[in-house]
């Protein structure tokens, strides 16, 4: 998505000095080349060190340098973002027309289907019966035999807890009431829950985005309007990389700029989103926790209700694969004794004929290949997104583990020991944890170097001597400034009045 630049021209000359100085540029040296006021310059560079990646460093002086190691493109205009941006749209509007579809063709193909199946077996069992009373014995054992099976599919089906396990679990949930009556709750939609099984539910964290910035905007007030880099770290759960990207992104969006402590050490002013009408101001210093990011589940679904959809698809599978075989192994019927010994196939093949000169077709791709390719995608593609369902989540569990681990280093970093980090929750616990806690290491390693010592029991110390002295600026820094947030001032109008 674009930005929206008051002065495009003052924008374009600030753009045009960072791509003449890719390797290295001081708000000074764009000062120099463009001839703008420091105070336009410093409202402008946040937006255009997003825009094109900046990366920050500073100088043996003092000044903020920025450089651009990963090439001068931008990330939101030209050819290349305005495709991307087109076929993201185009996308979100293909996969949601063809959502809809698809969920009433998955429910019409599933349970249509198994009616028709069903409604073939019955047929063939009506029919069986009556021919048993015109003759005695003799033939029709293939026939018989999977009348049988079938018979035995029918008996489980109306016979079973489908419809009883449904009403409690899932389509008809009973609750009660203050008086202790029951109340029936409107279930959910059919449609819905057989795409629940295939496809999963809805991103429990597609508001991510919007929260993260609630809380960054919510924690840099409680702190005066200035933020590090590490507490982002800690905020979002990411590396240093992705935060020093992310940062930029924040700085353009909300008014920050980028400031040096005396000590050397980068900080993140946003003395704009200090304002505020509220009389009651809150600010403090507690723990610093992250945001977690919400595993996702399978399904929403009972069991038992996904336990039946594995039922249906089976029965469709079985006699998908039962039409499909016959229809190559028998193939056409040309006399009265192969029908007699073709069982169902004969049934169908019969009453086909007597509509179509050739139901040879129907039945391989009608009732043979459609059922058994469907089926067998129903089971396959949630077995594939199972799958992807682990690592998706491992990532997340991985991302929260992250924040977690940046926290208890931040919080004490000096004599961190990684052996003592154990976190309760779930969604924060990856499978591996001496692998994630080896990766959380290497990432703020590559920030920070430490010290590394062993202890009397032989167990790793860690000690973040530079992350050290960086909290410690950073508070000095904070404890400078004036204690609050800044107040909007009397009122001198009021449109109401």
């Amino acid at each position: 998505m674009g930005r929206h630049i008051p002065d495009a021209k003052a924008y374009e000359q600030v753009v045009t000095a960072f791509k003449k100085h890719k390797s290295g540029i001081t708000l000074a040296d764009v000062a120099a080349g463009t001839g703008l006021g420091l105070d336009r310059i410093k409202e402008l560079v946040p937006t255009a060190a997003d825009e094109y990646s900046a990366r920050l460093e500073v100088t043996q002086s003092g000044e903020i340098l920025y450089s651009f190691p990963r090439g001068f493109s931008s990330r939101y205009r030209g050819p290349g973002p305005a495709l991307k941006r087109f076929f993201a749209a185009f996308t979100r509007f293909a996969v949601s027309a063809a959502t809809v579809l698809f969920k009433a063709w998955i429910m019409i193909m599933l349970l249509g289907y198994f009616v028709l199946f069903i409604a073939i077996a019955l047929g063939a069992l009506v029919l069986s019966m009556a021919a048993k009373n015109n003759r005695q014995g003799g033939g029709g054992g293939g026939m018989n035999a999977s009348l049988g099976i079938f018979n035995l599919v029918i008996r489980l089906w109306f016979y079973s807890e489908l419809f009883n396990a449904g009403r409690r679990s899932g389509w008809q949930q009973a609750g009660w009431d203050a008086r202790g009556g029951a109340v029936k709750k409107k279930g959910r939609p059919l449609h819905k829950a057989i795409f629940s099984f295939v496809f999963g539910e809805d991103d429990p964290n597609r508001d991510r985005l919007t929260l993260e910035k609630k809380e960054f905007v919510a924690y840099v007030r409680r702190r005066r309007g200035v933020v590090s880099l590490p507490e982002l770290m800690v905020l979002a759960g990411q590396s240093p990389e992705k935060a020093e990207s992310r940062v930029t992104g924040l700085c353009a969006e909300f008014g920050g700029s980028p400031e040096v402590t005396s000590e050397g050490t980068i900080v993140y002013r946003f003395d704009e989103i200090l304002l505020s009408g509220e009389k009651k101001q809150q600010e403090g210093s507690g723990g610093l926790s992250t945001l977690y990011k919400k595993p996702r589940v399978f399904s929403s679904n009972p069991q038992k209700m996904n336990f039946w959809f594995s039922v249906i698809n089976g029965v469709n599978l079985l006699f998908g694969g039962y039409f499909l075989y016959n229809s190559f192994a028998i193939g056409r019927i040309l006399s009265e004794e192969v029908l007699q010994a073709a069982g169902i196939y004969g049934m169908v093949y019969h009453f086909l004929s007597m509509a179509a000169v050739n139901p040879l077709p129907a039945i391989q791709i009608g009732l043979g290949l459609v059922p058994l390719l469907f089926s067998a995608f129903f089971w396959l593609i949630p077995a594939l997104r199972k799958r992807l369902l682990e690592k998706e989540n491992d990532a997340i569990r991985m991302d929260n583990f992250r924040g977690f681990f940046f926290s208890r280093i931040w919080a004490s970093p000096e004599g961190f020991r990684p052996s003592g980090i154990d976190p309760k929750d779930d969604e924060c616990r990856p499978r591996n944890m001496g692998a994630a806690k080896d990766t959380a290491l290497k990432e703020m390693g590559a920030y920070s170097l430490p010290q590394v010592s062993l202890d009397e029991k032989r167990g790793e110390v860690f000690d973040f001597h530079e992350l050290r002295r960086e909290k410690d600026a950073l508070e000095k820094y904070r404890g400078a400034l004036e204690s609050g947030r800044a107040k909007v001032g009397e009122t001198v109008f009021d449109s109401g009045v």
